[in-house]
């Protein structure tokens, strides 16, 4: 069952603002069980939360987009009630930044952030995974059929992680450090 409610307002052609809250309750969610190497059936769960987000052009060469969200995901029935469901982070926000500083060719940077979270498997919510955040740049170039983009991941170059298991141990999967992406694509 599924309830939500939001409220869009549009700043003329300058920006906008949004907020969002919604409510999940689930009844035998799937969820990945690393201790038995197998999809399972949760018991009742809830997943609820707000968000907002922005975006904002103060002029035409510039664009501020950004997201924040406020989340809640736990067990309501059996037993782990009250527990929070693993990978779900509390908050998690993103600040993006565009700039077409000659026409057709954008530069950006965009800054996410992910709270601290339970890993996969911890129904019991013993082992919390750090929070991290990461930095992007991403330069872009379009023809009339032809986009190219040039994109740095992880542009300071952070040791991180996004996923974390346990099945008996703990196993941590480290995401890139910095890595450097290039594409070409052409519209027919």
């Amino acid at each position: 069952l599924d309830k939500e409610i939001g409220w869009k307002y549009k700043i003329s052609d300058k920006g906008r603002l949004g907020v969002r809250a919604y409510r999940n309750d689930l009844d035998n969610e799937i969820y990945f069980d690393p201790i038995a190497y197998a999809n399972i059936n949760l018991s009742p769960t809830q997943r609820q939360g707000l968000d907002f987000d922005f975006y904002y052009k103060p002029v035409n060469q510039i664009s501020l987009y950004g997201l924040l969200s406020f989340r809640d995901a736990k067990f309501v029935v059996g037993e782990y009630v009250g527990k929070h469901i693993p990978m779900s982070p509390k908050q998690v926000a993103s600040l993006n930044f565009n700039w077409e500083f000659i026409p057709k060719n954008n530069l950006g940077l965009g800054v996410n952030y992910v709270a601290g979270q339970f890993i996969q498997g911890d129904l019991n919510n013993q082992k919390n995974m750090p929070s991290y955040t990461v930095t992007d740049l991403r330069y872009n170039y379009q023809m009339k059929q032809l986009d190219f983009s040039l994109i740095v991941k992880n542009l300071f170059d952070k040791s991180y992680y996004s996923y974390a298991t346990t099945n008996g141990g703990y196993s941590v999967y480290p995401d890139y450090k910095r890595t450097i992406f290039a594409s070409a694509r052409y519209k027919f």
